[in-house]
């Protein structure tokens, strides 16, 4: 992976081996109770965004509803088809 980040579609994902700014902006915004600013750029032009979170950090988790099929099992599961010869 490139060093400088992924380019798609004219945007760019940077990333560092550092504690990212978003991670700190999330905390900073449930203790001082301001919104996160988020800036992005397009080529030259830049657009700002304010986010009124303050609820912290949240890690998801999944849970099937009952009486639907665990479609996850089945997308995980092992492909049933052969290798292709190489």
């Amino acid at each position: 992976m490139p060093t400088d980040g992924i380019t798609h579609g004219g945007y760019k994902l940077v990333y560092s081996d550092k504690i990212p700014s978003w991670l700190s902006a999330i905390t900073d915004a449930e203790h001082a109770k301001q919104p996160i600013e988020l800036q992005f750029r397009r080529g030259e032009e830049y657009k700002s965004f304010s986010i009124p979170y303050y609820g912290g950090l949240r890690i998801p988790s999944l849970e099937r509803v009952d009486g639907t099929p665990d479609r996850l099992d089945e997308i995980l599961a092992p492909s049933k088809r052969a290798m292709p010869a190489m």
